[in-house]
């Protein structure tokens, strides 16, 4: 899922700056070579190639099951704040690009407004998909059995939109599952942890 929405991402920031800017007909700088004088594709260029920089500092892909919604508007917000410097600076810097701020600023906003509904929806969609279809599941083990135990396990029985399937506990050495963990000082280190490896008891590695 994570690749699609960088594909579709990139593609609409790019699909935009073309529609709202123009640049296909318009030189850069007096190069002699044509692809390197020409706006569009220097722009294009540059804004993917930023994009991807500015998500993986901001860590804006790294979504997951349990992440809070007013997290993702949080990764909104941070991305398009970088996103408003990161193209700014290229108008800045170029001063033949010839970009009124209005029309910018329509530009940054539709991004926005594409990139962030598609998030949000994809989010909720895949959630729906977890509880009524029984896809995209995790196979865990709760180990321990005391009252912090008990109540991950309701959490995980109630909130199927989490998208985690208990196929075992520990019970004080009464032990069935086919899963190992990494040892953890808390149960809900599963929470932090996409990993599992199938044995036939579990193990503390």
């Amino acid at each position: 899922m994570r690749p699609i929405l960088i594909i579709i991402d990139i593609a609409t920031i790019n699909y935009l700056s073309l529609l709202f800017f123009n640049l296909l007909d318009k030189n850069l700088i007096s190069y002699s070579a044509p692809v390197l004088n020409n706006k569009q594709l220097v722009f294009s260029v540059y804004i993917t190639i930023l994009w991807l920089v500015s998500t993986i500092l901001i860590k804006f892909y790294k979504i997951y099951r349990y992440t809070a919604s007013i997290q993702i508007i949080t990764l909104i917000v941070k991305q398009f704040m970088v996103y408003f410097i990161i193209v700014f600076a290229f108008i800045g810097f170029f001063r033949s690009v010839d970009i009124s701020a209005f029309v910018t600023l329509k530009y940054l906003a539709s991004c926005l407004l594409i990139i962030g509904s598609i998030k949000i929806i994809s989010y909720y969609l895949l959630k729906q998909y977890r509880r009524y279809f029984k896809g995209n599941l995790r196979n865990i083990v709760i180990v321990g059995s005391g009252i912090g135990a008990e109540e991950l396990r309701k959490l995980f029985t109630l909130r199927k939109d989490l998208g985690y399937n208990i196929i075992g506990k520990d019970l004080k050495n009464n032990i069935e599952a086919n899963i190992v963990l990494p040892r953890a000082t808390s149960p809900f280190c599963f929470l932090t942890s996409e990993r599992s490896f199938v044995v036939r008891k579990i193990m503390f590695t």
